[in-house]
C-alpha cells in the first residue's frame, strides 16, 4: 500500500508531521480529516521533516482575535470569489500559517457544522464569541442575496480598517500610559524611599511633620500592616470591575451616561451612525 509523508495541524493548531499509509491521496487526505488533522503538504513516499523548535508557534495562543478574524474574512473572500466551494475555502483557511492557532481551531469546528449540511453563517452562529453578532448577519446576508463572496470582501475591509483604527489609538495612548506609569512609580519611591527617610529629620529636631506626610506614613504603614487584607481587596475590585465589563446591564447604563455627557456624545454618535450605515450600505 502507498505511503504518504505529510505535513499537518491538529485541532488544537499545533504543527505535525509523519506518515500515513492509503490507497490513494484522496483516502490519505480523508483518512488525516478523520484523525482530525488538516493537512498542508501531502507527498507520496518521501518523509518530511518534522518541523524545528523555531518553527512552531510559540506565542500562538497570544494572537489577537480581531487581526486573526479580518485575515480570516479576506482570505475566505477570496477564495469564494474564486468559486470554490464553501468548505474548500475552509480547509485552505484552516491550514494558513498566518492566521492565528485559536482562529483555525474555529475554523476546523465551523468546517464540521458545513460537511454537516449547517450554511457557512449557521456554522459561525455556533461561535458567537469568535465571531460578533454582526459578522454572522452580514455572511447570512450574502448568502441569501447570492453575493456572498462580494459581502466577504467588503467584510474584510471594514474588518481592517476597523483594526488599523484601533491600532492607532493604542499608539496615541502609549505616551499616556507611560507618563501614568512613571507616576505610580514615582509615588511608590516616595512611600517606600523618601518618606522614611524624612520622618527622622522631623522626629531628632522635635517638630511634628506636616500633615501630608503624616498622612502619607499613615497610609505605609496601614498597607505593611494589612497587606493581606489590601492584596484581597485590590483583587475583589479588579474582579468585580471585569464582572462588571461584562455584564450586559451595566453596559447599557454606562452608554447611556455616555451619551448625555455634553462632547462625548457626540462623538459617540456620529461613530456609531457611521458604523450603522456603512454596515447597511
Amino acid at each position: 500500500m502507498p505511503r504518504f509523508s505529510y505535513t499537518a495541524y491538529d485541532d488544537r493548531g499545533v504543527r505535525t508531521a509523519g506518515v500515513i499509509e492509503a490507497e490513494t491521496r484522496e483516502a490519505a487526505i480523508e483518512s488525516l480529516f478523520r484523525q482530525g488533522r488538516h493537512p498542508l503538504d501531502l507527498t507520496e513516499g518521501s518523509r518530511v521533516a518534522a518541523p524545528r523548535w523555531w518553527e512552531r508557534e510559540i506565542f500562538a495562543s497570544g494572537a489577537s482575535l480581531g487581526r486573526g478574524l479580518a485575515l480570516l474574512t479576506r482570505e475566505l473572500a477570496t477564495l469564494v470569489k474564486a468559486e470554490l466551494p464553501v468548505d474548500e475555502a475552509l480547509r485552505i483557511a484552516q491550514v494558513q500559517p498566518l492566521i492565528p492557532a485559536r482562529v483555525r481551531q474555529t475554523i476546523g469546528a465551523s468546517l464540521e457544522r458545513v460537511l454537516e449540511g449547517a450554511s457557512l453563517s449557521q456554522s459561525f452562529q455556533a461561535h458567537m464569541r469568535a465571531f460578533p453578532p454582526y459578522y454572522v448577519h452580514i455572511v447570512r446576508a450574502g448568502e441569501a442575496a447570492g453575493t456572498l463572496g462580494q459581502t466577504l470582501e467588503e467584510l474584510a475591509g471594514f474588518l481592517e480598517r476597523s483594526a488599523e483604527f484601533r491600532s492607532r489609538v493604542g499608539s496615541a495612548l502609549l505616551y499616556p500610559a507611560m507618563l501614568m506609569i512613571a507616576a505610580v512609580a514615582a509615588v511608590a519611591v516616595i512611600l517606600a524611599v523618601l518618606i522614611p527617610t524624612i520622618v527622622p529629620l522631623f522626629t531628632d529636631a522635635g517638630v511634628a511633620p506636616p500633615f501630608a506626610i503624616r498622612f502619607l506614613m499613615g497610609i505605609e504603614e496601614a498597607a505593611a500592616a494589612h497587606w493581606p487584607f489590601v492584596l484581597a481587596l485590590s483583587g475583589a475590585v479588579a474582579g468585580g470591575l471585569l464582572a462588571l465589563a461584562r455584564n450586559d446591564s451595566w453596559r447599557l447604563w454606562r452608554d447611556r451616561q455616555l451619551l448625555r455627557v455634553p462632547l462625548v456624545s457626540g462623538l459617540v454618535q456620529n461613530g456609531q451612525t457611521a458604523v450603522m450605515t456603512r454596515t447597511l450600505g
